[in-house]
């Protein structure tokens, strides 16, 4: 797909014909990112205490944690205050799974998520629609940063089984063609074969941008480079998932 007809015409149509809001969103952080910390910090601490509010009235595990606590929202009134409630950590949100549910759940249209666990025992949590909408946005946001754009061509080397479950499917493919101009690279087929067979495919997609697993794309690289497979034209690579080592990043 032409990257003008990506960036300009379907992925704007995309997003309105699903109810999204991720391109407002983006230009939203893309206009407060240039302002005055003194500004920021402002809407961060007005936005952290709205949360709190929320949080007090609807979550239960929160309502009693202020009560153990013997604390109202308002007793928290910027960051340096949240030393005053506990540390989130994967064993208390299993520990208090039901507790953690909002009351008013139906309103944010959550979509259940578990992370893949590669830090340890994954993590089932629930994502809020607008949640999942800012996080594309700031994801956007960072990558332009380097020069992407909607429509830039890029591969996409990733493992997570879970998160590509729905790629066979038409809607979703249509969705990607629509919207992106990817190549995906499932990391988890990285055997001889399937090493050598993405490694051709990215070299005939000529990306722009490499995106995946820091792991993955080291795997990828050190391949490519024992057989003298060159990529032309790269400009940036992005990784997510797990923790770029010093090595890695050279």
């Amino acid at each position: 797909m032409n990257r003008f007809i990506i960036k300009y015409f379907t992925n704007p149509l995309w997003e309105f014909a699903a109810g999204r809001k991720t391109l407002s969103y983006l230009k939203e952080l893309e206009k407060s990112q240039h302002w005055p910390l003194e500004k920021l910090e402002e809407l961060q601490n007005q936005r952290l205490r709205a949360l709190l509010k929320h949080a007090y009235e609807n979550v239960p595990y929160y309502r009693r944690v202020f009560r153990e606590r013997k604390l109202k929202p308002e007793d928290v009134k910027d960051i340096h205050d949240l030393k005053k409630l506990p540390v989130l950590t994967k064993e208390l949100i299993a520990k208090n799974f039901d507790d953690m549910k909002v009351r008013n759940m139906d309103l944010f249209k959550p979509t259940l998520y578990r992370t893949g666990g590669s830090t340890g025992r994954p993590l089932v949590f629930y994502n809020a629609k607008k949640t999942f909408e800012y996080h594309l946005a700031a994801m956007y946001r960072a990558w332009k940063w380097i020069g992407f754009d909607f429509g830039s061509k890029y591969a996409d080397l990733w493992g997570a089984t879970f998160d590509l479950k729905d790629e066979h499917k038409l809607k979703k493919r249509i969705h990607m063609w629509l919207t992106h101009n990817r190549l995906l690279v499932p990391s988890f087929r990285f055997t001889p074969e399937g090493l050598e067979k993405y490694s051709e495919q990215i070299v005939r997609f000529k990306p722009e941008y490499i995106h995946g697993y820091a792991s993955s794309i080291e795997v990828m690289a050190d391949y490519m480079k024992k057989r003298g497979m060159s990529l032309e034209g790269v400009k940036g690579v992005i990784t997510s998932g797990e923790k770029l080592f010093p090595h890695q990043r050279k």
